[in-house]
């Protein structure tokens, strides 16, 4: 397990996905820190820097991500012919949608108009029901994410096992993390911190996502410009 893993970072970081993950990374390290010198000292005074805004520069930039890994998944399918990256792809194009038209919020509001009472321990009843919601869309995802790997080949495999374990870091930060938000958030201290985990964490999860993507796709041109023999001298 930590072969593979050590395995992984060495090839993200040779070869030119290095160059794109640096670029999405340093990208994303650059909105955490905006944001919080915006806590700090109110600078910059555009509130599209906050990892939690609505349409936010952070959030776009994280539906830019989920675009290219959604497409380029789509790209994999059609020069391979593998169905598990047609449903990794949608599930990413889910992942877009979701967040771009909040599916969970908007579910999640209209569960609390039929449970107004579904809080407990002092948390919010709509933080409840889009947990809940988040959990059977999950569960969804999590069947879609079983059956691509089922369906893998075994030269696909461990391509197909490092998509679906960089989603799941994704869905960790997104449900998870989210909800332990949820119930510590009357703690304004604890409330910032666990945003800047939560949002964060999704952030970056999703630049080695792309990344990753990025490396399957292209590495079979990468390797043969890599092995061609240099021409020797001239015609």
């Amino acid at each position: 397990m930590a072969a593979n893993l050590k395995d992984n970072l060495r090839q993200l970081i040779s070869g030119p996905q290095a160059i794109l993950l640096c670029l999405l990374l340093a990208t994303d390290l650059l909105f955490i820190f905006f944001h919080c010198l915006q806590l700090a000292i109110d600078y910059p005074h555009d509130k599209n820097f906050r990892l939690n805004w609505a349409r936010g520069y952070p959030e776009n930039f994280q539906y830019i991500k989920f675009l290219w890994g959604s497409g380029l998944l789509f790209w994999i399918f059609i020069c391979r012919r593998r169905l598990p990256y047609l449903l990794l792809s949608a599930v990413l194009a889910y992942l877009l949608l979701d967040d771009a038209n909040e599916i969970h919020e908007i579910i999640g509001e209209r569960l609390v108009m039929a449970y107004p009472n579904a809080g407990f321990w002092g948390i919010h009843p709509q933080d409840v029901t889009e947990f809940l919601t988040m959990i059977a869309l999950g569960t969804l995802m999590l069947l879609v994410l079983a059956l691509s790997w089922f369906l893998s080949r075994l030269s696909d495999r461990r391509d197909v096992v490092r998509i679906v374990v960089l989603i799941l870091c994704i869905g960790f930060f997104a449900v998870v993390v989210d909800f332990a938000h949820a119930i510590v958030g009357n703690n304004p201290m604890l409330d910032e911190l666990f945003r800047i985990i939560e949002e964060g964490g999704e952030m970056i999860s999703a630049t080695l996502l792309t990344a990753s993507i990025f490396f399957i796709a292209f590495r079979d041109q990468v390797t043969k410009a890599r092995d061609e023999p240099e021409l020797q001298g001239t015609p």
